[in-house]
Protein backbone atom coordinates (compact mmCIF):
# COMPACT_ATOMS: atom_id res chain seq x y z
CA UNK A 1 0.00 0.00 0.00
CA UNK A 2 2.98 2.29 0.69
CA UNK A 3 4.49 1.72 -2.80
CA UNK A 4 1.56 3.54 -4.46
CA UNK A 5 1.46 7.28 -3.90
CA UNK A 6 -2.13 8.56 -3.86
CA UNK A 7 -2.37 12.21 -5.02
CA UNK A 8 -3.89 14.77 -2.69
CA UNK A 9 -7.42 14.90 -4.16
CA UNK A 10 -10.88 14.34 -2.77
CA UNK A 11 -12.36 12.44 -5.69
CA UNK A 12 -10.83 10.34 -8.46
CA UNK A 13 -12.35 9.19 -11.76
CA UNK A 14 -12.27 5.51 -12.69
CA UNK A 15 -9.66 6.18 -15.39
CA UNK A 16 -7.38 7.88 -12.88
CA UNK A 17 -7.76 5.01 -10.39
CA UNK A 18 -7.12 2.40 -13.10
CA UNK A 19 -3.93 4.20 -14.16
CA UNK A 20 -2.82 4.59 -10.54
CA UNK A 21 -3.28 0.84 -9.79
CA UNK A 22 -2.09 -0.29 -13.27
CA UNK A 23 -5.41 -2.00 -13.98
CA UNK A 24 -8.07 -1.88 -16.65
CA UNK A 25 -11.31 0.00 -15.81
CA UNK A 26 -13.40 -3.11 -16.46
CA UNK A 27 -11.43 -4.92 -13.70
CA UNK A 28 -12.49 -2.25 -11.19
CA UNK A 29 -16.12 -2.51 -12.31
CA UNK A 30 -15.92 -6.30 -11.98
CA UNK A 31 -14.53 -6.07 -8.44
CA UNK A 32 -17.50 -3.89 -7.45
CA UNK A 33 -19.79 -6.81 -8.31
CA UNK A 34 -17.70 -9.27 -6.26
CA UNK A 35 -16.84 -7.22 -3.15
CA UNK A 36 -19.81 -5.64 -1.41
CA UNK A 37 -17.40 -3.52 0.68
CA UNK A 38 -16.38 -1.68 -2.49
CA UNK A 39 -19.04 0.87 -3.44
CA UNK A 40 -17.74 4.22 -4.77
CA UNK A 41 -20.02 7.22 -5.03
CA UNK A 42 -21.51 8.26 -8.35
CA UNK A 43 -22.11 11.68 -9.86
CA UNK A 44 -25.39 12.87 -11.36
CA UNK A 45 -24.21 11.69 -14.77
CA UNK A 46 -23.55 8.18 -13.39
CA UNK A 47 -19.73 8.40 -13.31
CA UNK A 48 -17.88 6.78 -10.42
CA UNK A 49 -16.16 9.06 -7.91
CA UNK A 50 -13.56 7.25 -5.76
CA UNK A 51 -12.35 8.60 -2.41
CA UNK A 52 -8.95 7.97 -0.85
CA UNK A 53 -10.28 5.16 1.38
CA UNK A 54 -11.84 3.51 -1.74
CA UNK A 55 -8.43 3.52 -3.40
CA UNK A 56 -6.75 2.09 -0.30
CA UNK A 57 -9.40 -0.64 -0.23
CA UNK A 58 -8.70 -1.39 -3.92
CA UNK A 59 -4.96 -1.59 -3.21
CA UNK A 60 -5.67 -4.15 -0.46
CA UNK A 61 -7.87 -6.21 -2.80
CA UNK A 62 -5.18 -6.11 -5.51
CA UNK A 63 -2.57 -7.24 -2.96
CA UNK A 64 -4.72 -10.19 -1.89
CA UNK A 65 -5.46 -11.27 -5.48
CA UNK A 66 -2.20 -10.52 -7.27
CA UNK A 67 0.49 -10.77 -4.58
CA UNK A 68 -0.90 -13.19 -2.02
CA UNK A 69 -2.65 -15.23 -4.76
CA UNK A 70 -6.06 -15.50 -3.14
CA UNK A 71 -9.16 -16.31 -5.15
CA UNK A 72 -12.11 -13.93 -5.14
CA UNK A 73 -13.81 -15.94 -2.39
CA UNK A 74 -10.55 -16.20 -0.43
CA UNK A 75 -9.95 -12.47 -0.73
CA UNK A 76 -13.47 -11.75 0.56
CA UNK A 77 -12.83 -14.07 3.50
CA UNK A 78 -9.48 -12.42 4.26
CA UNK A 79 -11.09 -8.96 4.18
CA UNK A 80 -13.63 -10.10 6.76
CA UNK A 81 -10.94 -11.70 8.96
CA UNK A 82 -8.66 -8.68 8.77
CA UNK A 83 -11.55 -6.44 9.60
CA UNK A 84 -12.05 -8.48 12.81
CA UNK A 85 -8.27 -8.44 13.45
CA UNK A 86 -7.78 -12.17 12.70
CA UNK A 87 -5.78 -14.01 10.06
CA UNK A 88 -6.53 -17.26 8.30
CA UNK A 89 -3.81 -19.95 8.59
CA UNK A 90 -2.55 -21.25 5.28
CA UNK A 91 -1.12 -24.76 4.81
CA UNK A 92 1.13 -26.05 1.97
CA UNK A 93 -1.75 -27.58 -0.01
CA UNK A 94 -3.62 -24.31 0.11
CA UNK A 95 -0.52 -22.45 -0.99
CA UNK A 96 -0.10 -24.78 -3.97
CA UNK A 97 -3.76 -24.44 -4.85
CA UNK A 98 -3.45 -20.68 -4.63
CA UNK A 99 -0.39 -20.76 -6.90
CA UNK A 100 -2.23 -22.89 -9.46
CA UNK A 101 -5.23 -20.65 -9.31
CA UNK A 102 -2.95 -17.63 -9.69
CA UNK A 103 -1.37 -19.10 -12.82
CA UNK A 104 -4.81 -19.91 -14.23
CA UNK A 105 -6.03 -16.45 -13.31
CA UNK A 106 -3.06 -14.78 -14.99
CA UNK A 107 -3.57 -16.90 -18.08
CA UNK A 108 -7.22 -15.91 -18.10
CA UNK A 109 -6.22 -12.29 -17.53
CA UNK A 110 -3.86 -12.42 -20.51
CA UNK A 111 -6.65 -13.87 -22.64
CA UNK A 112 -9.03 -11.17 -21.46
CA UNK A 113 -6.43 -8.54 -22.25
CA UNK A 114 -6.02 -9.93 -25.77
CA UNK A 115 -9.80 -9.95 -26.19
CA UNK A 116 -9.96 -6.38 -24.89
CA UNK A 117 -7.24 -5.26 -27.31
CA UNK A 118 -9.01 -6.98 -30.18
CA UNK A 119 -12.28 -5.38 -29.15
CA UNK A 120 -10.64 -1.95 -28.89
CA UNK A 121 -9.27 -2.23 -32.43
CA UNK A 122 -12.63 -3.35 -33.76
CA UNK A 123 -14.40 -0.60 -31.84
CA UNK A 124 -11.99 2.00 -33.21
CA UNK A 125 -12.69 0.75 -36.72
CA UNK A 126 -16.42 1.01 -36.08
CA UNK A 127 -16.01 4.53 -34.71
CA UNK A 128 -14.13 5.62 -37.83
CA UNK A 129 -16.75 4.00 -40.04
CA UNK A 130 -19.58 5.63 -38.06
CA UNK A 131 -17.86 9.03 -38.40
CA UNK A 132 -17.51 8.56 -42.14
CA UNK A 133 -21.14 7.54 -42.40
CA UNK A 134 -22.20 10.54 -40.31
CA UNK A 135 -20.29 12.85 -42.66
CA UNK A 136 -21.96 11.18 -45.63
CA UNK A 137 -25.36 11.65 -44.00
CA UNK A 138 -24.63 15.35 -43.48
CA UNK A 139 -23.69 15.63 -47.17
CA UNK A 140 -26.95 13.93 -48.13
CA UNK A 141 -28.88 16.33 -45.90
CA UNK A 142 -27.23 19.31 -47.63
CA UNK A 143 -28.16 17.88 -51.02
CA UNK A 144 -31.72 17.32 -49.83
CA UNK A 145 -31.86 20.99 -48.77
CA UNK A 146 -30.62 22.04 -52.22
CA UNK A 147 -33.22 19.81 -53.86
CA UNK A 148 -35.93 21.33 -51.69
CA UNK A 149 -34.82 24.85 -52.72
CA UNK A 150 -34.83 23.82 -56.39
CA UNK A 151 -38.29 22.35 -55.95
CA UNK A 152 -39.55 25.61 -54.42
CA UNK A 153 -38.08 27.59 -57.30
CA UNK A 154 -39.66 25.19 -59.78
CA UNK A 155 -43.07 25.55 -58.12
CA UNK A 156 -42.67 29.34 -58.11
CA UNK A 157 -41.97 29.28 -61.87
CA UNK A 158 -45.08 27.18 -62.42
CA UNK A 159 -47.17 29.67 -60.43
CA UNK A 160 -45.83 32.60 -62.45
CA UNK A 161 -46.57 30.80 -65.71
CA UNK A 162 -50.08 30.03 -64.51
CA UNK A 163 -50.68 33.68 -63.64
CA UNK A 164 -49.43 34.79 -67.06
CA UNK A 165 -51.67 32.26 -68.77
CA UNK A 166 -54.66 33.46 -66.74
CA UNK A 167 -53.97 37.05 -67.80
CA UNK A 168 -53.60 36.06 -71.44
CA UNK A 169 -56.74 33.98 -71.26
CA UNK A 170 -58.63 37.06 -70.02
CA UNK A 171 -57.09 39.13 -72.82
CA UNK A 172 -58.15 36.53 -75.38
CA UNK A 173 -61.67 36.51 -73.97
CA UNK A 174 -61.93 40.31 -74.20
CA UNK A 175 -60.47 40.27 -77.71
CA UNK A 176 -62.91 37.56 -78.70
CA UNK A 177 -65.84 39.63 -77.42
CA UNK A 178 -64.55 42.70 -79.27
CA UNK A 179 -64.08 40.72 -82.48
CA UNK A 180 -67.54 39.25 -82.21
CA UNK A 181 -69.02 42.74 -81.69
CA UNK A 182 -67.15 44.04 -84.75
CA UNK A 183 -68.41 41.15 -86.86
CA UNK A 184 -71.98 41.78 -85.77
CA UNK A 185 -71.57 45.48 -86.54
CA UNK A 186 -70.19 44.67 -90.00
CA UNK A 187 -73.03 42.26 -90.67
CA UNK A 188 -75.57 44.86 -89.64
CA UNK A 189 -73.90 47.48 -91.80
CA UNK A 190 -73.83 45.16 -94.80
CA UNK A 191 -77.51 44.39 -94.40
CA UNK A 192 -78.29 48.11 -94.24
CA UNK A 193 -76.23 48.72 -97.32
CA UNK A 194 -78.00 45.96 -99.20
CA UNK A 195 -81.42 47.42 -98.27
CA UNK A 196 -80.55 50.97 -99.17
CA UNK A 197 -78.66 49.96 -102.31
CA UNK A 198 -76.25 52.80 -101.82
CA UNK A 199 -73.22 53.61 -99.79
CA UNK A 200 -72.57 57.08 -98.55
CA UNK A 201 -69.20 58.43 -97.51
CA UNK A 202 -69.88 58.16 -93.78
CA UNK A 203 -70.92 54.52 -94.00
CA UNK A 204 -67.86 53.67 -96.06
CA UNK A 205 -65.64 55.40 -93.50
CA UNK A 206 -67.31 53.53 -90.63
CA UNK A 207 -66.99 50.25 -92.51
CA UNK A 208 -63.31 50.93 -93.16
CA UNK A 209 -62.75 51.71 -89.47
CA UNK A 210 -64.49 48.48 -88.49
CA UNK A 211 -62.25 46.58 -90.89
CA UNK A 212 -59.18 48.24 -89.40
CA UNK A 213 -60.37 47.25 -85.90
CA UNK A 214 -60.87 43.71 -87.11
CA UNK A 215 -57.36 43.70 -88.61
CA UNK A 216 -55.94 45.03 -85.33
CA UNK A 217 -57.79 42.28 -83.47
CA UNK A 218 -56.32 39.67 -85.80
CA UNK A 219 -52.83 41.14 -85.25
CA UNK A 220 -53.44 40.95 -81.51
CA UNK A 221 -54.37 37.29 -81.84
CA UNK A 222 -51.17 36.70 -83.85
CA UNK A 223 -49.15 38.47 -81.15
CA UNK A 224 -50.87 36.35 -78.52
CA UNK A 225 -49.91 33.21 -80.42
CA UNK A 226 -46.29 34.42 -80.47
CA UNK A 227 -46.49 34.99 -76.72
CA UNK A 228 -47.91 31.50 -76.38
CA UNK A 229 -44.96 30.05 -78.31
CA UNK A 230 -42.60 31.97 -76.01
CA UNK A 231 -44.42 30.53 -73.01
CA UNK A 232 -44.05 27.09 -74.56
CA UNK A 233 -40.29 27.62 -74.81
CA UNK A 234 -40.21 28.70 -71.18
CA UNK A 235 -42.16 25.57 -70.31
CA UNK A 236 -39.53 23.47 -72.11
CA UNK A 237 -36.84 25.16 -70.01
CA UNK A 238 -38.82 24.39 -66.86
CA UNK A 239 -39.19 20.76 -67.94
CA UNK A 240 -35.42 20.58 -68.49
CA UNK A 241 -34.92 21.86 -64.95
CA UNK A 242 -37.38 19.26 -63.71
CA UNK A 243 -35.46 16.53 -65.59
CA UNK A 244 -32.20 17.73 -64.01
CA UNK A 245 -33.90 17.66 -60.61
CA UNK A 246 -35.10 14.10 -61.27
CA UNK A 247 -31.52 13.09 -62.21
CA UNK A 248 -30.23 14.52 -58.92
CA UNK A 249 -32.94 12.66 -57.03
CA UNK A 250 -31.93 9.42 -58.81
CA UNK A 251 -28.28 10.04 -57.90
CA UNK A 252 -29.32 10.68 -54.31
CA UNK A 253 -31.28 7.44 -54.32
CA UNK A 254 -28.21 5.51 -55.44
CA UNK A 255 -26.05 7.06 -52.77
CA UNK A 256 -28.67 6.38 -50.12
CA UNK A 257 -28.82 2.74 -51.23
CA UNK A 258 -25.03 2.51 -50.95
CA UNK A 259 -25.10 4.05 -47.47
CA UNK A 260 -27.88 1.66 -46.41
CA UNK A 261 -25.87 -1.33 -47.62
CA UNK A 262 -22.84 -0.06 -45.73
CA UNK A 263 -24.95 0.33 -42.60
CA UNK A 264 -26.01 -3.30 -42.92
CA UNK A 265 -22.37 -4.41 -43.18
CA UNK A 266 -21.43 -2.16 -40.27
CA UNK A 267 -24.21 -3.68 -38.15
CA UNK A 268 -22.93 -7.21 -38.91
CA UNK A 269 -19.36 -6.23 -37.92
CA UNK A 270 -20.67 -4.65 -34.75
CA UNK A 271 -22.59 -7.81 -33.85
CA UNK A 272 -19.44 -9.92 -34.36
CA UNK A 273 -17.39 -7.62 -32.13
CA UNK A 274 -20.16 -7.47 -29.53
CA UNK A 275 -20.20 -11.28 -29.23
CA UNK A 276 -16.49 -11.30 -28.26
CA UNK A 277 -16.39 -8.20 -26.07
CA UNK A 278 -16.48 -8.29 -22.28
CA UNK A 279 -17.35 -4.58 -21.99
CA UNK A 280 -20.55 -3.71 -23.90
CA UNK A 281 -20.66 0.04 -23.21
CA UNK A 282 -18.75 0.99 -26.40
CA UNK A 283 -20.87 -1.35 -28.53
CA UNK A 284 -24.13 0.03 -27.14
CA UNK A 285 -23.00 3.58 -27.90
CA UNK A 286 -22.10 2.58 -31.46
CA UNK A 287 -25.43 0.80 -31.80
CA UNK A 288 -27.29 3.99 -30.85
CA UNK A 289 -25.22 6.01 -33.32
CA UNK A 290 -25.92 3.51 -36.11
CA UNK A 291 -29.63 3.56 -35.26
CA UNK A 292 -29.64 7.36 -35.52
CA UNK A 293 -27.84 7.17 -38.87
CA UNK A 294 -30.37 4.63 -40.12
CA UNK A 295 -33.22 6.91 -39.03
CA UNK A 296 -31.64 9.85 -40.88
CA UNK A 297 -31.29 7.70 -44.00
CA UNK A 298 -34.95 6.69 -43.80
CA UNK A 299 -35.91 10.36 -43.46
CA UNK A 300 -33.83 11.20 -46.53
CA UNK A 301 -35.55 8.40 -48.47
CA UNK A 302 -38.97 9.70 -47.49
CA UNK A 303 -37.98 13.24 -48.56
CA UNK A 304 -36.73 11.84 -51.88
CA UNK A 305 -40.05 10.06 -52.49
CA UNK A 306 -41.98 13.22 -51.61
CA UNK A 307 -39.93 15.26 -54.10
CA UNK A 308 -40.51 12.71 -56.85
CA UNK A 309 -44.25 12.66 -56.23
CA UNK A 310 -44.39 16.47 -56.21
CA UNK A 311 -42.41 16.74 -59.46
CA UNK A 312 -44.59 14.16 -61.21
CA UNK A 313 -47.81 15.79 -59.97
CA UNK A 314 -46.69 19.27 -61.07
CA UNK A 315 -45.62 17.96 -64.46
CA UNK A 316 -49.00 16.28 -65.02
CA UNK A 317 -50.95 19.39 -63.99
CA UNK A 318 -48.77 21.51 -66.25
CA UNK A 319 -49.42 19.31 -69.28
CA UNK A 320 -53.18 19.38 -68.70
CA UNK A 321 -53.12 23.16 -68.27
CA UNK A 322 -51.15 23.79 -71.46
CA UNK A 323 -53.42 21.44 -73.40
CA UNK A 324 -56.46 23.43 -72.31
CA UNK A 325 -54.77 26.74 -73.27
CA UNK A 326 -53.86 25.37 -76.70
CA UNK A 327 -57.46 24.32 -77.32
CA UNK A 328 -58.73 27.76 -76.34
CA UNK A 329 -56.31 29.50 -78.71
CA UNK A 330 -57.21 27.16 -81.57
CA UNK A 331 -60.89 27.83 -80.92
CA UNK A 332 -60.25 31.61 -80.89
CA UNK A 333 -58.25 31.43 -84.12
CA UNK A 334 -61.05 29.53 -85.85
CA UNK A 335 -63.62 32.15 -84.72
CA UNK A 336 -61.49 35.07 -85.93
CA UNK A 337 -60.87 33.42 -89.29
Amino acid sequence: MDSIQIPEKTYFKIGEVAKLLDLQPYVLRYWETEFDTLSPEKTRSGQRAYRRDDIEHLILIKTLLYDEMYTIAGARRQLKLRKRGAAEPVDAATVQRIVDERDALRSRQDQLQQDADRFEKAAEKLRHEASRLQLQNETLEDENAQLAAAQLEYESSIRRLREELDQRRETVRLLEDSTEALKQKLDERSEQMDLLGETDGASAEELERARRDLGAAQERVAQLELDFEESQKRLVDVERERAALADRVADLEGRLAEATARLTTLGAEKAAVEAQASDRAEVEALQEQIARSRGELETALQERDRLLESVQSNHQRQRLHWGAVRKELESLASLVN
